[in-house]
């Protein structure tokens, strides 16, 4: 698993859209230095995925379908269609070539770590992730 370019990208797209309400996909572009092709791209995808809406006309634009309140990076993860898994072995159809018979204990570390990382996905809302912060770094990660 990975956090893509892409995801990034939609994290600062409802940024933006939480704090200045309805944006056209130019200025969503514009004001995250993102290119124009990938943010109408990625909002077609939250769009389908319900985390916002489009308005057509003059006066239209793009806003979020829901409040950051209720929204996690869970539901970004699945907006965009990202891989979750840790490792393939964890996909339902992978055959292990050191242990074709079943699970080891290396697999149900994976499968641990997996349950815990959906968890703290699925806990954290959007809300919480995008307000401003005092001190941002590697030394919050604990």
């Amino acid at each position: 698993m990975l956090v893509t370019r892409e995801m990034d990208y939609a994290i600062r797209a409802v940024r933006v859209l939480h704090r200045n309400g309805q944006l056209s996909a130019p200025e969503i572009a514009r004001r995250e230095n993102i290119q124009q092709g990938v943010t109408y791209k990625m909002l077609k995808k939250l769009s389908k995925a319900g985390i916002v809406e489009s308005r057509r006309g003059a006066e239209g634009g793009y806003l979020l379908s829901r409040p950051c309140s209720e929204l996690t990076l869970w539901d970004l993860f699945h907006a965009l269609g990202e891989d979750l898994l840790l490792t393939e072995c964890l996909q339902s159809d992978y055959l292990c070539e050191n242990n074709p018979d079943g699970c080891c204990g290396v697999h149900r570390e994976f499968c641990r770590i997996q349950c815990r990382l959906e968890e703290e996905l699925k806990q954290k809302t959007l809300e919480k992730l995008i307000r401003p912060a005092g001190n941002c770094g590697a030394d919050q990660i604990k």
